[in-house]
């Protein structure tokens, strides 16, 4: 049954975590000064991330953020990303086309300051996108280090040109990184299909191996 929601109104001084995953709909936070997890999907993906300035001050508060970006637009230019002082658990799940230039912006990724772990999902990985040129040409700014990154950890990976240019931009970011989780079982339903022919499997792993050579010192890789 669908639901026609307009906007969401949040003032709960007892609140905690909240869920959104529906259409677009003007969100307000008013009141919600112990919220400290937040989930975002869907539609509305699109809506947060242009007008995330104005959410700002509950952001800030925020420790554990998941948004679900595989539903938005393609963002040609991303706005300016507020402070999020305290998170500390960054969870995205996306498509490699659309946001793997947002994990990619430093204006975001330096706006986690004492981010700790950082997990993401890629469901659409892209044969036939890649085949159509896109995703080739992904500008990437300088990085710059992040000394409080202690576990990335990437599913989805299966060692294509964009796989890897997001691996390699994120490791040199995590200099005091301690572990690298690679799983190239989640990703499209079709490869997942593939991936019951062992021998693809074992060469999606084989390929992840060639990370070690890009780990900071001590750091352990792990692939599922």
């Amino acid at each position: 049954r669908k639901c026609n929601v307009k906007s969401v109104e949040i003032s709960a001084k007892d609140l905690v975590s909240f869920k959104y995953y529906g259409p677009c709909a003007y969100i307000i936070v008013n009141d919600a000064p112990r919220l400290v997890e937040a989930s975002i999907g869907d539609n509305c993906a699109f809506y947060f991330l242009k007008y995330m300035t104005v959410f700002s001050d509950s952001l800030s508060r925020l420790q554990t953020f998941k948004m679900d970006l595989r539903s938005i637009k393609i963002i040609r230019s991303y706005p300016k990303f507020p402070m999020f002082s305290d998170l500390k658990h960054l969870d995205l799940v996306i498509d490699a086309y659309d946001a793997y230039d947002l994990l990619c912006c430093t204006s975001f990724l330096m706006m986690c300051p004492f981010l700790h772990g950082l997990k993401m999902k890629i469901v659409v990985l892209t044969r036939w996108l890649t085949g159509l040129g896109i995703g080739r040409k992904m500008k990437v700014q300088k990085a710059k280090p992040h000394h409080y990154l202690k576990m990335i950890e990437l599913g989805g990976f299966l060692g294509s040109a964009i796989n890897w240019k997001l691996a390699e931009h994120l490791l040199k970011r995590a200099v005091s990184l301690e572990k690298l989780i690679i799983d190239p079982r989640v990703a499209s339903m079709k490869y997942e299909e593939e991936c019951k022919n062992l021998e693809k499997m074992l060469a999606a792993r084989a390929r992840a191996k060639h990370l070690e050579t890009s780990l900071p010192p001590k750091a352990e890789l792990v692939i599922l």
